[in-house]
């Protein structure tokens, strides 16, 4: 099977184009010289069964992270029009639109806005939308890696949020786009993550388990506190992406229903507090 995959280089992409290739399928990853975002994908990839989706420029966004939704948008809905131009020439299979846990329509931050208005455009036959939880992997990355700094501090601030992290690891997750792209009968959407949600408390504390270093105390504070915080680290560092973005992530996740989802893919994930323990 050939796959044609946006967003490679990126954390998830690294992990879900070297599981490909390693279970025998050809993968074309376009750098950033022979395709952008907004553009439809080089020729070559014309050959391709299936489209991974994971291109995103909201999340590196700094200041302008209206242009950048907006790019994501009209982005994705260049590559749904030359995907379904191919799929009446028989060219082609499948489009896998990687969205978020954040996604919906009460969004309040920028990520999971641009993804539940993307999902508006994945509608037709073979255009599949995948919500990963929390993506984990042994290196850090993404917002796993915040959390692993986070993990590290002797004290931390946490929020008093209902139980809403489900963590899937990088390379369960490569398993189950391919287990998508190869089912016979694929669903229009899938949650992906742990079955049992987990608070904020009970992550930072199994990663801290993770490295065999003492858990952090967990002081909750109200949200409010927390998000003026990041806020401030914003003020000060300009980092990209933004923290706050992320704090706001975080603070609205609403539980997913995943177990359908994994039992249709045939797939039973590994106990994220057991094995950080």
């Amino acid at each position: 099977m050939i796959y044609a995959v946006t967003g490679a280089h990126g954390f998830i992409g690294h992990y879900v184009c070297r599981y490909l290739t390693e279970n025998g399928s050809t993968v074309l990853a376009p750098n950033s010289t022979e395709w952008r975002l907004g553009h439809p994908l080089p020729a070559a990839c014309d050959q391709a069964d299936v489209i991974i989706h994971l291109a995103c420029s909201v999340l590196k966004a700094g200041s302008d992270r209206d242009a950048m939704a907006d790019l994501d948008y009209t982005g994705t809905a260049c590559l749904l029009e030359q995907h379904r131009q191919l799929r009446q020439q028989g060219k082609r299979g499948r489009f896998i639109f990687i969205s978020s846990q954040s996604a919906g329509p009460g969004a309040v931050n920028d990520y999971g806005r641009s993804k539940w208005a993307i999902e508006g455009l994945v509608t037709g036959k073979d255009e599949i939308i995948v919500r990963p939880g929390l993506v984990y992997s042994g290196t850090g990355g993404s917002v796993f890696g915040v959390l692993e700094k986070l993990a590290r501090q002797p004290v931390i601030p946490t929020p008093n949020a209902p139980p809403n992290i489900q963590p899937i690891d990088v390379e369960e997750l490569a398993e189950a786009l391919a287990r998508i792209a190869r089912h016979t009968t694929p669903d229009h959407k899938y949650n992906l993550g742990r079955t049992e949600p987990l608070t904020f408390t009970q992550t930072v504390r199994a990663i801290a388990a993770r490295s065999a270093r003492r858990a952090p105390v967990c002081i909750p504070v109200p949200e409010q506190i927390i998000r003026l915080a990041g806020k401030g680290v914003d003020m000060l560092l300009h980092p990209t992406p933004s923290i706050l973005e992320r704090i706001d992530g975080l603070l609205a996740l609403r539980a997913m229903e995943t177990g359908p989802s994994l039992e249709h893919l045939g797939m039973t994930l590994r106990d994220f507090t057991g094995m950080m323990a």
